[in-house]
């Protein structure tokens, strides 16, 4: 069994787009969580990451959105 590597990205705001094609490109070799609170701003990091990925609005708490 592969271990991902984990990585926490706090906010999805303009460093996002650039640091997404990366990971999205890695989706093999990691498991990205996004915790952002501009729930309305979701989709689009889905679209850019994926569907599978988890998103939260609040670091601190798992599966909040």
């Amino acid at each position: 069994m592969v271990r991902k590597l984990k990585v926490g990205i706090l906010g999805a705001g303009g460093i996002f787009e650039a640091h997404a094609s990366g990971f999205s490109r890695l989706r093999d070799r990691c498991e990205v969580v996004v915790a952002d609170t501009n729930v309305d701003g979701h989709p689009r990091i889905r679209k850019q990451l994926g569907n599978e990925m988890e998103i939260v609005s609040d670091y601190r708490m798992e599966g909040s959105a």
